[in-house]
């Protein structure tokens, strides 16, 4: 600053030119050099160089004769001077306005305004000035300001602070300035080691926080091994240090207090333990892993200083190890499995050239003779297999697919192969592939193929097969070929199974097998369905004259004998056909129509073929709702027995009732059932209504016996012949003793036809051992089904039922009365009574009296009525019988005339 520059209204000037000099006596330079020595004094090390400020201020104060004072450091913060007052005396930190108005931080004061402060930093120039008595600028209540002196510390080049004097009185001069000289040196040398500490310091905490960041242990011990500091992660490490950790303790001895750390099961003990960490801690250099307690493991990174010091990090890696040892693990493992699967494995380039490859792999293919893996497969697809290779580079895989390998490694060897692209860091990709020989296991499922497609016995073509071919024949034919399917069932099979076994049964089903197939042509299919059940798929057939010809065919066939251990089995068959596309579009509606017209045929008698007509799904849905209809009664116990009157010829004596089966209606009238003989064609349905039936009809015998209505017997016409064999007969007995009714009061009616395709030496010991408990049996329709004389010679019957069929026409044709005269005269003649059924007029009734028919029943002598009305009903016609007398009977037996003697209620 030039001398005589005015600031703020303070008259400057610098200590360059004359001023006006204060009177400084000797007293005052000896007080001065006293406190410089003071000061000296203060600043010594372990003491608070901050406490020397304020002395260093008084001592300035009072040789000045100052009443305002101030002592502080300049720092340069952000590229800015600012001044940090250390002490003042006489005034605040908000009283320095006398220098550089507005300053508004108490501990900073900016040296970029125009003021004092910032021309004596700016400038490093002691500065002196008098300001008149009041200054304008002075905030309100500050002291007053008559004169002042600042001096700059000064380090070197460096200005490190700054000390205002004010109000001496008389104002300042040069020679007192010089007599600071020595105070303001001792100052800023003073100030600059308070900078040098703090900068120390600073680094130190900067140092001191960076350690505490790092996760891992950190411990320094000195030249001498001793401990020198620890940061808090080294801490939480090793609690067990956490007494011991202080200057000065040697390392052994920190080891030593930490035995804890010995894991139990470490082999050799803790002096072994210890031992081993001393020596490793003196040689220092290699890092090492530890055992420690709790499972960890403990890596030591140490390292010397240049002073000697050892620096060490702990670090814990029990994870690390647990993934390393996993990963070593896993790798042994990958390595046994690569050595001991089964399957080849290989590693080669992108190309295909083996890099690589297990055992079985050199088992599967000599290394000689295969360099790549295209050389395995068959040379007509190398091609696609190069393609796969190829295309693996960017689909990062392959697979699995199925070659055949080259003839020279096999005849017909079959392999799967399968790859995956795996990238190894930095290096070239490679493929990793898996080669399984599936030869075998193609041929096993070849086998498997076949035997689900194809029966065991026979070896034909199975239901599923069957299935399959015929969905084939209807998607290829193009509405342009025809085709038949015929559906084929052996008549009497059941027969020879219970006559010689089901190994006769078998033998059977095979020669027939072998017959049909040799019987139609290569490229027709026969088939086995299940049981007794066959199917035939013919086409390019022009009449259905040639299908005709071509059944016939097979039905000759089938009934050829059968010779099985000297014995001869002979049976028919039943064929059913539909034609495709005429009688169905899809193999499930053949199959359903040759079905259908198998049912036809068994029906019209067996023995032959019959064609599918759409009538015969009308009589299939008539069948199904009767069995629904049948269920659905059950269900809703709207089954009721209905009885028919059977009445002595000889005598008109009602001695029994048939009972018939009906269902009442939802209005309570008792009606036949719908179909009921396809009701009994249901095994299970059968069972049900037979039950149901027995056990109502033996609950009215029961009531009609206590109310003493006089029945010789009831007569039962059971629908399934297996109730009555094997268990089922012990189960009408028990049924029996339950309503306590005498065995013998209970006619079962068997029909012909329940016989046919029976054992009958078996059907005969089950009938005789019931007919030995008290049991009666009736052969029913006697003459209509497969009539055969034996029945009459081996079955325990005791009555013969004629059908109606020769009846109804007795009068007009003297063949029927024949037929009819011949049975009775032969069951007479064997012991056994006849029943005539289904007498219409009073000529019929006649005739059979004459002819010497012992028992009738019909309309003509009463309707069938419901329980309730059997009493009556039973009362009129031993009414009728009394009132006619003998006379009426010799009528009977030899008067047309009169026909009526023994009729029952008036027909409706």
């Amino acid at each position: 600053m030039s001398r005589g520059e005015a600031t703020d209204g303070a008259d400057l000037q610098a200590t360059d030119g004359p001023v006006r000099p204060a009177a400084v006596g000797t007293h005052r330079a000896l007080d001065l050099l006293a406190a410089i020595s003071d000061l000296q004094r203060s600043v010594q090390p372990g003491t608070d160089p901050t406490s020397a400020f304020a002395a260093m201020l008084t001592a300035a104060m009072d040789l000045s004769g100052s009443s305002l004072g101030f002592i502080g450091e300049i720092r340069e913060i952000d590229g800015e001077h600012i001044l940090r007052p250390y002490a003042f005396q006489g005034m605040g930190a908000g009283d320095l306005g006398w220098l550089d108005s507005g300053l508004g931080d108490r501990d900073f004061m900016s040296a970029s305004r125009h003021g004092l402060i910032g021309r004596m930093i700016r400038s490093g120039q002691p500065l002196m000035g008098v300001y008149p008595e009041k200054s304008a600028d002075l905030p309100p209540g500050h002291p007053a300001v008559t004169s002042f002196l600042g001096l700059p510390l000064v380090q070197g080049s460096k200005r490190v602070g700054l000390i205002g004097l004010a109000n001496c009185p008389g104002g300042y001069s040069e020679a007192l300035l010089a007599e600071f000289e020595p105070l303001t040196r001792i100052c800023a040398l003073l100030m600059d080691l308070i900078a040098v500490e703090r900068e120390r310091f600073d680094a130190t905490e900067i140092l001191r926080e960076a350690l505490q960041t790092i996760p891992e242990g950190f411990i320094i011990f000195d030249e001498h091994d001793r401990f020198v500091l620890c940061n808090d992660a080294y801490r939480a490490m090793f609690p067990e240090y956490a007494g011991v950790l202080r200057p000065g303790i040697s390392f052994e001895q920190v080891v030593r207090t930490g035995v804890g750390l010995v894991p139990a099961d470490f082999e050799g003990g803790v002096e072994t333990w210890m031992a081993s960490r001393l020596e490793a801690h003196r040689r220092l250099g290699r890092p090492f892993v530890y055992p420690a307690s709790g499972g960890r493991m403990i890596r030591v990174d140490e390292r010397k200083t240049a002073r000697g010091h050892t620096v060490g990090l702990r670090t814990d890696v029990t994870e690390l190890v647990a993934v390393r040892d996993e990963a070593r693990h896993n790798a042994d493992k990958f390595r046994s499995l690569y050595e001991m699967a089964p399957v080849g494995l290989v590693q080669s380039h992108l190309d295909g050239s083996i890099m690589e490859a297990n055992p079985a792999f050199r088992a599967m293919v000599p290394a000689a003779q295969a360099k790549g893996l295209v050389d395995l497969v068959r040379a007509d697809q190398r091609s696609a297999f190069r393609r796969l290779l190829h295309d693996t580079s960017t689909q990062e895989r392959y697979g699995p697919v199925e070659f055949e390998l080259c003839p020279r490694f096999g005849e017909h060897r079959t392999v799967l192969f399968q790859g995956r692209l795996v990238r190894a860091g930095r290096g070239e990709p490679h493929i990793w592939s898996v080669l399984q020989d599936v030869t075998e296991r193609k041929r096993g499922e070849a086998e498997l193929f076949h035997a689900a497609m194809h029966d065991p016995l026979t070896g034909l073509p199975n239901r599923s097969r069957l299935a399959e071919h015929l969905a084939m024949r209807v998607s290829t034919s193009g509405g342009l070929g025809r085709f038949c399917v015929m559906m084929l069932d052996l008549d009497g099979f059941k027969l020879v199974n219970d006559m010689l076994g089901h190994p006769a049964g078998d033998h059977l089903l095979a020669m027939t097998g072998s017959r049909l197939r040799g019987s139609v042509r290569r490229r027709d299919m026969v088939a086995r369905l299940g049981g007794d059940e066959f199917a035939i798929v013919a086409g390019n057939f022009r009449r259905l004259s040639d299908l005709d010809q071509i059944a016939r065919r097979l039905l000759d066939e089938v009934a050829r004998p059968v010779e099985y251990r000297s014995q001869t089995m002979r049976v028919t068959g039943s064929i059913g056909i539909a034609v495709y596309p005429e009688h169905g579009n899809s193999a499930e509606e053949l199959l359903r129509a040759a079905d259908l017209a198998l049912y036809r045929s068994k029906h019209e008698g067996r023995n032959r073929s019959a064609y599918f007509e759409r009538a015969l799904l009308v009589e299939t849905e008539r069948r199904f709702t009767a069995l629904a209809g049948a269920r659905q009664a059950l269900a809703e116990d709207r089954i009721v027995p209905v009885f028919q009157p059977i009445v002595e010829l000889a005598t008109g004596r009602p001695v029994g009732v048939e009972a018939l089966m009906r269902v009442r209606g939802p209005d309570g009238a008792v009606t036949t059932a719908d179909g009921m003989e396809w009701l009994f064609e249901d095994p299970e349905t059968s069972r049900r209504l037979d039950g149901r039936m027995l056990d109502r009809v033996l609950a009215r015998m029961r009531t009609w016996i206590q109310a003493g209505i006089d029945l010789d017997h009831v007569s039962i016409n059971l629908g399934e012949p297996m109730f009555w064999r094997q268990e089922s007969g012990r189960r009408l007995l028990a049924a029996l003793r339950d309503h306590d009714i005498a065995p013998d009061r209970v006619r079962i009616e068997i029909t012909e036809n329940h016989l046919f395709g029976s054992n009958l030496d078996e059907t005969t010991r089950t009938l005789e051992r019931l007919a030995g408990d008290g049991l009666r049996f009736s052969l029913d329709d006697f003459g209509t089904g497969h009539a055969s004389l034996t029945h009459l010679k081996m079955l325990p019957v005791t009555e013969i039922k004629i059908d109606r069929s020769f009846v109804c026409d007795i009068e007009a044709r003297p063949e029927s009365r024949t037929i009819v005269e011949s049975i009775v005269g032969l069951c007479h003649g064997l012991g056994k009574v006849v029943v005539a059924e289904g007498i219409e007029t009073p000529a019929q009734l006649q005739i059979l009296a004459d002819l010497g028919c012992d028992f009738a029943q019909g309309y003509h002598i009463a309707r069938p009525a419901v329980a309730e009305s059997i009493p009556g009903l039973l009362l009129g016609l031993t009414h009728r019988r009394m009132t006619g007398g003998a006379r009426r009977n010799r009528l009977l037996r030899t008067s047309p005339a009169q026909p009526h003697l023994v009729a029952g209620a008036p027909r409706p």
